[in-house]
């Protein structure tokens, strides 16, 4: 049985309240391209924006490969899907529209809803207006619907209410953010360069998930500054700033990353420079103990009892809105030891779905496509590792990512129920596995017109 606490989740207050841009007018599509044109044009004069080995055409053109797929999320999102009025594409947009014309209503109170210290007037607008602003319940002191929401509102009157416009935005986000990626760790795999840029640039996931004016984008723009404050000398003050940007897009996401965070720091003292793998242990087992004692003397943070929240909750709208990708979850209950009995399937499932039987649409059949190139990948460079000490940098690489992509996973393979779901929510993971698998490739990879 569905429990009413989870419909807000897919059923609208006000369905007057959501208006689906179905039929996208010229002005809206004429400001997407003005947008595009602006980036294009610092793309092309900017040597800090382009790609490292690709001219400034082929840097720009990279861009413009976003900014095309952006009209094609927006297709499958508006055309594919039976009610698209419930779309994630919309949602945030429209309440982002709310809160913009909540400013032409009440200037104090339009800035009392942005800086998050609303009156009991601010909050009957926003629940009458938005969707999304307010959720169901709360596991966290963080809404990270809300920064896309400002994000969306501040931008409308520059924008003009077009929704492609803010998508060519955000897509610029996801190219900034894999251009700080890319650059973070291109002095290492110099000699494979062609096999890292199409990690970052290239997945089909992470090219997809990315274009349109979602969460993702943010989360990709984070990630690669996290990356480039962590492993580009002089650039430490990047740190903060992707944190607090993780956090606020997605907080699973910023909870995965803290221990290889700490790994990486602890690794800049002196007892620990030379042993990355111990470092990332003591991390993971700080982090793990951390969470143990909080869980149990904190019951409004116990992280056990959120997990198996978010599993509920995910089963319930799974069920209510009948997804045709469901699969079988690990079965556990709220505390650690059951939880971890569980962590083994739910692995499985979160690194190798969808299976052949997920398959019940396009999209999770290309996903199904992705993982099998993408294991065929991962084999072909075990077949060519090298078994020798490896440098520290590049160890300290490998445990980052390996410690990121495992804890992601299990987060997801405990909560997700759904191949549809699944492979959006696993987006973050994929370049820091092809990371892996670049890492320990020790083969030499050129392209002749790829120079680096």
């Amino acid at each position: 049985m569905v429990q009413m606490k989870y419909l807000p989740y897919i059923l609208p207050y006000n369905l007057n309240m959501y208006v689906c841009t179905v039929n996208p007018s010229i002005p809206n599509i004429l400001a997407a391209l003005a947008a595009a044109a602006v980036f294009v044009f610092l793309i092309l004069r900017k040597r800090s924006l382009q790609v490292p080995g690709l001219s400034a055409g082929a840097s720009a053109a990279v861009f413009v490969l976003k900014v095309g797929l952006l009209f094609i999320f927006w297709a499958v999102y508006t055309y594919v899907y039976d009610e698209p009025q419930y779309a994630d594409i919309y949602k945030y947009f429209n309440d982002g529209e709310a809160l913009y014309r909540y400013l032409r209503q009440d200037v104090y109170g339009f800035f009392r809803v942005f800086l998050d210290i609303e009156n009991e007037s601010d909050r009957l607008y926003m629940n009458t207006h938005t969707l999304h602003w307010y959720k169901p319940f709360e596991e966290f002191p963080v809404n990270e619907n809300r920064l896309i929401i400002r994000f969306h509102a501040l931008l409308y009157p520059l924008s003009g209410g077009s929704y492609f416009a803010h998508a060519v935005v955000t897509g610029f986000f996801g190219y900034l953010g894999a251009l700080l990626l890319y650059r973070s760790w291109l002095p290492l795999f110099r000699s494979r360069a062609p096999l890292w840029f199409l990690a970052v640039f290239a997945l089909p996931s992470v090219l997809f998930w990315s274009a349109g004016a979602l969460k993702e984008p943010f989360v990709l723009l984070g990630a690669g500054m996290l990356v480039y404050a962590l492993f580009r000398p002089g650039k430490l003050w990047y740190l903060l700033p992707a944190l607090l940007l993780i956090l606020f897009s997605k907080e699973y996401v910023f909870a995965a990353f803290l221990p290889g965070v700490m790994a990486v720091l602890l690794g800049r003292t002196p007892a620990f420079r030379e042993k990355p793998a111990t470092a990332q242990v003591l991390s993971l087992a700080l982090a793990f103990a951390l969470v143990v004692v909080i869980s149990a003397y904190m019951p409004g943070y116990n992280f056990w009892q959120i997990l198996y929240k978010k599993q509920e909750a995910f089963m319930n709208v799974s069920q209510l809105m009948q997804a045709r990708s469901r699969f079988d979850m690990p079965a556990f209950q709220p505390d650690v030891t059951s939880i971890l009995g569980a962590l083994p399937h739910a692995l499985l499932n979160a690194l190798l779905r969808p299976f052949p039987q997920d398959v019940h649409s396009l999209m999770i059949a290309a996903s199904f496509l992705e993982m099998l190139v993408l294991c065929g990948i991962g084999i072909y460079s075990l077949f060519h590792v090298r078994f020798q000490r490896p440098d520290p940098e590049k160890a300290r690489v490998f445990w980052f990512c390996l410690s990121f992509v495992l804890l992601l996973s299990a987060i997801i393979g405990l909560t997700v129920d759904n191949s549809g779901a699944l492979v959006r929510y696993r987006m973050p993971a994929l370049p820091f596995l092809m990371a892996i698998f670049v890492l320990i490739l020790q083969k030499n990879i050129t392209i002749k017109w790829f120079k680096i």
